[in-house]
């Protein structure tokens, strides 16, 4: 694929810093709010971490309530970037069926996926959490924000763990230049979980690694 030149047309960011461009540019100029604290279970003790976690409670503004009740939280973090993105573009001129969807994760769906593990290790095949399951795969995101979000173009969600947001915009840079899509809507998505909490206090422990910052 020969080089070529991409424009952005609107961002949307939600993260520990905040939610929208403006709570990005206060974190990057040293204004960022204080860490929360994450708490979970290693080796029988309780452990406590700072930690700066997203909120999500301006997706109310974008998308029904009633739609977002089996929704969890890693495919509402991208449906909020998403809406925000899309509101900043502002994209009405371009056909939904002419607008490409490319989302990159380095984990997927971590908390979600693991809650559908407990609950086939504690109830069994056939008494596990379908919605759980449901949002479980790495694609649930992309399809929420197709669905809820009235994109019709094609989809596609990379997963190549610190690798994905590159590999995925080369995706998104394809389409483009082959002239399926007018405009691809891309992002990248991944979330906070106790696991993830647990394998960082185990291999990296308690000590001292610096200031916490948000980015």
């Amino acid at each position: 694929m020969t080089p070529m030149n991409l424009a952005i047309r609107g961002i949307g960011v939600v993260g520990g810093f905040g939610c929208g461009s403006q709570a990005l540019e206060e974190a990057l100029a040293g204004r960022a709010p204080a860490p929360g604290q994450v708490a979970f279970v290693n080796d029988g003790r309780e452990v406590v971490l700072p930690a700066f976690l997203a909120d999500t409670a301006r997706l109310e503004e974008f998308v029904p309530k009633r739609s977002l009740r089996r929704i969890d939280h890693y495919s509402r973090l991208a449906l909020l970037g998403a809406s925000l993105a899309l509101a900043d573009a502002r994209l009405e001129g371009i056909p939904p069926e002419r607008i490409g969807l490319v989302t990159a994760s380095g984990y997927g769906a971590t908390r979600t996926t693991f809650a559908f593990l407990d609950s086939v290790i504690n109830d069994g095949d056939q008494c596990a959490s379908p919605t759980h399951f449901s949002n479980s795969v790495h694609n649930a995101a992309a399809a929420h924000i197709s669905i809820l979000l009235g994109i019709t173009g094609p989809c596609l969600t990379v997963s190549q763990f610190e690798m994905s947001v590159p590999s995925a915009l080369l995706s998104a840079a394809g389409w483009l230049e082959e002239g399926r899509v007018d405009a691809v809507l891309f992002g990248g998505i991944d979330e906070y979980c106790d696991v993830l909490g647990y394998c960082w206090e185990h291999f990296f422990g308690s000590g001292d690694g610096g200031p916490m910052r948000p980015l």
